[in-house]
This record gives structure tokens, sequence and C-alpha cells, in this order.
């Protein structure tokens, strides 16, 4: 689970601004995790799946993987700030 930050400003009665502060600690923890599971089934040519050097598979890999963690973050972060500031989404 993500410890977060979350700011609320409601812009009128059908938009609501949420702000979200995460650690950078957090984010590389994401980050390393994720590429942990990336390098066991990493498919790279001339190395058999998961035995490529890490360097070449952070690399190759690294704008994937930063998509991942933050939509991973995101989906760990807005369902618990919605329901915690009592927010329905219309959208």
């Amino acid at each position: 689970m993500v410890n977060y930050k979350v700011k609320v400003t409601e812009k009128n009665p059908c938009e609501t601004h949420l702000e979200f502060e995460i650690t950078k600690e957090e984010v590389a923890a994401e980050t390393e995790k994720m590429f942990t599971d990336v390098l066991k089934g990493a498919k790279m040519p001339g190395f058999r799946t998961g035995k490529a050097p890490a360097g070449i598979v952070r690399e190759r890999y690294t704008p994937a993987v930063r998509e991942k963690v933050v939509e991973n973050m995101l989906r760990e972060t807005i369902y618990p700030a919605l329901k915690e500031n009592n927010i329905i989404p219309v959208g």
C-alpha cells in the first residue's frame, strides 16, 4: 500500500481537483520491484529468457516500467482518496 498525501480542491460542484504527494523513496521502491519482475521474464536477442544483463534490460524497458509504476500507484491511491473524501466521480 502506498503512503500518500492528498490535497483536495473543489473548483465547482462538478469539478474537484486531487493533488497527490508520494515520496521519492516509495516511487523508487515500486520501480525496483517492477524491474525485478521484468528481469525475470525479459526476452532479449542473444540471451535466454530472464538471463539478460540488468543494465541492458533497464535501458530497453525503462519507459514501459515507468508507465506501469505510475499506473499502479495511481490505482492504489485514487480510489482510497475518493472514498476518504466522499467524492463520487461522474465520468
